[in-house]
């Protein structure tokens, strides 16, 4: 019968066991929600507030939720979440020397997050090339993305994973419909221009 309990028991142990094995490969499945940090970033990193850019922020808290349609839940932690949340929102509303100036690209540390992905900078490169001019006395400014446990290349993973999901499925997010889809195209070649400027161990996406 289509009402038949008896393999409900049985359904829940499979489920179980799925959990159990995604667990084992380092699944993570106690992500908190990033729309509170979202806002807090914008808030203190930014200074903005919802009288004044009601739009930044309100775009911001739609593109948190369209995180949920990404895999990105699944790969990164809550504060990478929202640093690549603040970060596309930016880009998108042509607002990235904005967020540039708080998180200058040439940050590409070691992240103390243990699942984050080594990234080269501009002193690494440096280093690599001794004919190379000297790194400028303001790299030694602290890298911002440590305050976070995390790097660029983390980042730029969610940020690539939100785009894509606004080319492909662009009409059933929250926030792609408030953008034509030449400024998304935008936005992942800008995107794809700096990972190979600063050789982010990551893949490209077209």
């Amino acid at each position: 019968q289509p009402d038949d309990d008896y393999f409900d028991p049985l359904a829940d142990r499979i489920v179980d066991y799925e959990r159990l094995m995604l667990e084992a490969t380092s699944f993570e499945f106690e992500t908190r929600h990033a729309q509170g940090l979202v806002v807090k970033i914008l808030q203190v990193e930014f200074g903005y507030e919802m009288t004044s850019h009601s739009n930044v922020l309100k775009t911001a808290w739609d593109v948190s939720m369209d995180l949920n349609y990404t895999f990105a839940l699944l790969k990164q932690t809550t504060a990478t979440l929202a640093l690549g949340v603040v970060e596309v929102t930016m880009r998108l509303m042509g607002l990235e020397n904005v967020f540039a100036d708080k998180f200058p690209l040439k940050h590409q540390g070691k992240s103390t997050a243990s699942h984050s992905t080594d990234a080269q900078g501009d002193i690494a490169m440096a280093e690599a090339n001794p004919t190379s001019p000297s790194p400028n006395p303001s790299d030694s400014i602290p890298n911002p993305y440590a305050r976070f446990h995390t790097n660029t290349t983390a980042v730029y993973e969610t940020l690539l994973d939100l785009l894509e999901l606004y080319t492909v499925h662009k009409s059933q997010s929250f926030a792609g419909p408030q953008f034509s889809l030449d400024t998304i195209m935008q936005v992942r070649i800008a995107l794809n221009k700096n990972i190979d400027r600063f050789h982010m161990g990551m893949w490209k996406r077209s």
